[in-house]
């Protein structure tokens, strides 16, 4: 009978999320963008509450309700004055009160780690607990992190973008003089990017993981930038070809939990079998799902190196008299 009742919940709840983010993308007005994102991050609350992970729905509640509407007031408020400043004194104070009578370190509380430590690994055919708790022990928690990363992005994007400031970017042709270093450069480019897919592929068969994996390929691609100039991490950003790519991270992880759903089983059961241990085919869908967070994270990156270069960095390099 709960299952009967929790099924449609869950579609209703889904149903909603689907609709509310184009209301959030469309809505132009930064201060009215505000509310329609905090009505839209209640119903993430609700969404992550019917399929029981309490604490991506603190978290998203914490980051919608109070965290993204507080920075957007602040930075309304920054641009029409430009004179405010906050000291740092209340933040430090905030800070100390928040970690105080925190547990020391390594001081474990609860019996849930060592019964994981039995289970996980022969449960999921994975050779580390890390990942098989990660994507299945709280698969739903991973995914409101993967969404909150989204949010985050989303914010500090709309914060700081600005169509002139990134055409007055494209001027910018600060090259290194040194061919040696920018040859060792482009090298690192290629190592990183090996290192970075390897990270994601072997993330549940070694140490690594979709995450650790995505940093790292974004990463390996911000070095064209620094042994190059902005005109060559620029075709990197661009948002007609990594738009879709958020979205196939973000939602291909959704759509593993749905088709789990749509098949009479709980949200992100596995489908695929457990595989052999120690191979790529091992795990079941935790390899989907951790390839769809290495592209989720990957393309957050990217865009946000971007904004940051473009709003901070590249307007104090010298610029191109013959552009």
């Amino acid at each position: 009978m709960v299952l009967a009742t929790l099924v449609p919940l869950q579609a209703v709840a889904f149903g909603l999320v689907a609709l509310g983010a184009p209301v959030v993308v469309l809505t132009r007005d930064p201060l009215r963008q505000a509310l329609v994102n905090g009505v839209y991050g209640v119903s993430l609350v609700c969404l992550f509450v019917v399929l029981e992970a309490p604490d991506p729905a603190l978290s998203m509640l914490v980051v919608t309700g109070i965290g993204y509407p507080l920075v957007i007031l602040a930075a309304i408020a920054r641009v029409r004055t430009e004179e405010r400043r906050k000291e740092r004194d209340d933040r430090c104070a905030l800070f100390a009160w928040a970690i105080a009578g925190l547990p020391a370190f390594g001081d474990y509380r609860g019996p849930y780690g060592y019964v994981l430590n039995r289970v996980v690994v022969p449960l999921r055919h994975t050779t580390n607990v890390v990942m098989g708790t990660t994507f299945d022990v709280r698969g739903v928690d991973t995914m409101g992190e993967e969404f909150i990363l989204y949010a985050a992005i989303v914010g500090v994007t709309l914060l700081l973008r600005d169509e002139t400031r990134s055409r007055q970017a494209e001027r910018r042709t600060r090259r290194l003089r040194s061919d040696a270093v920018r040859l060792v450069g482009v090298l690192m480019v290629g190592g990183g990017l090996l290192v970075g897919v390897w990270l994601a592929a072997f993330g549940y068969v070694t140490p690594g993981g979709g995450f650790q994996g995505g940093v790292v390929l974004a990463g390996a691609i911000l070095v064209l930038y620094l042994v190059g100039n902005h005109r060559d991490y620029r075709p990197f950003r661009a948002e007609h070809a990594l738009d879709p790519l958020e979205g196939l991270g973000a939602g291909g992880y959704v759509i593993v939990g749905l088709a789990a759903l749509a098949s009479g089983t709980p949200f992100l059961t596995n489908l695929f079998g457990r595989g052999t241990t120690g191979t790529l085919f091992s795990g079941g869908s935790i390899a989907i799902l951790n390839w769809a967070s290495a592209i989720a994270v990957s393309v957050a990156m990217l865009l946000l190196f971007a904004e940051f270069l473009e709003t901070y960095i590249v307007p104090l390099e010298p610029e191109d008299s013959g552009s």
